[in-house]
């Protein structure tokens, strides 16, 4: 039933598992797996050490698991295939047991109440099988088809064309609910709602477009923790023959070579470099991470106005945590004392650490009541111009349906005809014809894809070069009518355009910085 490119890596993973504790250290068994349903190729007890870290805390914490594949007809049993998974840790799946499939009757109006069933199928396995499992998880048969052919074809895809597909398998089976758990874990009903409110618009299209306009990078992520850290190696590189190529890897790493968590010295970043051939080293404490996805997982999609303002907060008060929550290697140019002492002579307090995380937030949710309102319509028109090329060319028109102050519903249209007449048309004209299609527009945004290109690799791929001048590169791009523009225009989008930039920053500055030094 199932490919046996996925059956028997998974059924390596659990032998493996199943070995672990027959061992006195495990990490020297040696033996490699692919993470499922990816071309990714992992230390097996790295995935053991990921299942046990992360399936407890976003999935489920109690153990012993029921695999259920069901048949998409109606059937006196729709019952495909029954797995039962004894798991010694919460997890971490270490024996599995395959029941006969006509041991359990249910039939396709049983799935309507899940929480009939599962108590049903609970009560006879611990009749049967002496066995109390706490969550039992139901494939269809067409979601195994989804699976079946993916990994059919994901020896011959590259590493981005596997995410795509991956992204792809993914949407499939949560929209027409080919995959689910019950109980239902935050994290899968977090995702299913997220895709609803996406709106038919592709996970695999919002990765292809973010994609482009990141520029080549070559960095670690190490995942730090006092047990084990972890290091995930992101490359992309220009080819010759290709656009570009990606290369993922994930690997444990060695703490006490390079003292990661030493009282007694510094970690040697530098070394790090050297060894995984790495352009920068970024550095993230597991625990605030984890903190912060299970929040996020827990928020209701779309979420209100004062939860928004609230992940915001955490959001900045993470990225202003440097030295504590996170670091990176070379060190931000923003970060240099001498550098913030010289900006500031010219009025300027650049402090990463004093970003003012629980202001922003109010000012900008603020600012848009006053000038936008709390119920609108925003159209977002995303353009593409060359350096030689002065024309409007639009790639996607995405709607923003915004109530109470949050985004409630986004509309991504994809008629070609409408985009069409948006093209060479000043964007009152492009409000007034979308008006017509989907009511009054409130606002019409026009953001061409090179000010998002600059914008991520200003404060995300080349953070660590952040300085005065690529923050008056991004400044002159937002006043530049040919990158950025704003109609009917605010107060705020006026003040933006006539300010010098440079007085323009220094007015920024003093809102998201902290004046005071404590």
């Amino acid at each position: 039933m199932i490919n046996n490119y996925f059956k028997d890596n998974w059924l390596k993973i659990v032998k493996f598992n199943s070995n672990v504790n027959l061992v006195e250290n495990p990490r020297e068994l040696k033996e490699s797996v692919r993470i499922p349903i990816t071309p990714f190729e992992i230390d097996a007890f790295l995935l053991y050490h990921l299942f046990d870290l992360l399936y407890p805390r976003f999935v489920n914490d109690q153990q012993n698991i029921l695999d259920i594949v069901v048949s998409d007809f109606e059937l006196d049993n729709i019952v495909f295939g029954l797995y039962l998974y004894e798991t010694a840790k919460p997890g971490i799946h270490s024996v599995i047991k395959g029941l006969p499939k006509d041991s359990i009757v249910v039939k396709q109006e049983d799935l309507d109440d899940k929480d009939a069933l599962f108590n049903r199928i609970q009560t006879f396995i611990l009749k049967e099988h002496a066995i109390k499992i706490s969550c039992m998880r139901i494939i269809r048969k067409r979601g195994v088809d989804l699976i079946n052919s993916h990994c059919e074809k994901l020896n011959k895809l590259t590493i981005f064309e596997s995410i795509i597909s991956i992204l792809d398998v993914i949407q499939i089976s949560l929209e027409n609910d080919l995959f689910s758990i019950y109980p239902e874990p935050n994290i899968l009903r977090f995702n299913k709602n997220f895709l609803a409110f996406l709106n038919g618009l592709q996970l695999s299209k919002l990765f292809t477009f973010f994609y482009s306009l990141i520029p080549s990078f070559n960095t670690i992520l190490l995942i730090n923790s006092t047990h084990l850290p972890i290091a995930l190696t992101l490359k992309k590189e220009k080819n010759k023959t290709h656009d570009s190529e990606l290369d993922i890897n994930l690997t444990l790493l060695e703490s006490e070579k390079y003292k990661l968590n030493s009282k007694t010295h510094k970690a040697d970043f530098s070394l790090i470099q050297l060894d995984f051939d790495v352009d920068k080293v970024v550095i993230l404490n597991q625990n605030p991470v984890l903190l912060f996805l299970t929040e996020l997982f827990e928020t209701d999609i779309p979420p209100n106005k004062e939860k928004l303002k609230l992940l915001f907060q955490k959001i900045l008060y993470g990225i202003r945590a440097y030295d504590l929550n996170w670091s990176m290697f070379p060190k931000p140019k923003i970060n240099n004392i001498l550098l913030r002492f010289l900006t500031r002579l010219f009025g300027l307090n650049i402090n990463l650490k004093k970003l003012s995380h629980w202001a922003i937030p109010d000012f900008l949710f603020d600012l848009g009541a006053t000038y936008i309102g709390l119920n609108a319509k925003i159209l977002l028109v995303l353009t593409n111009k060359n350096e030689d090329n002065s024309k409007q060319t639009s790639t996607a028109l995405i709607l923003f349906r915004i109530e109470n102050g949050s985004i409630k519903k986004l509309d991504y249209i994809n008629n070609q005809e409408l985009i069409a007449k948006t093209d060479q048309q000043s964007l009152e004209s492009v409000r007034l014809v979308m008006s017509e299609q989907f009511g009054f527009i409130s606002n019409v945004l026009m953001v061409d894809k090179h000010l998002i290109k600059t914008i991520l690799n200003t404060f995300l791929i080349n953070f660590h070069k952040l300085s005065l001048f690529s923050l008056l590169k991004v400044i002159k791009l937002l006043k530049n009518p040919r990158y950025f523009q704003l109609y009917p225009e605010t107060p705020a989008y006026n003040l933006l355009k006539k300010k010098r930039s440079i007085m323009f920053l220094k007015e920024l500055f003093s809102i998201i910085i902290d004046k005071h030094e404590f």
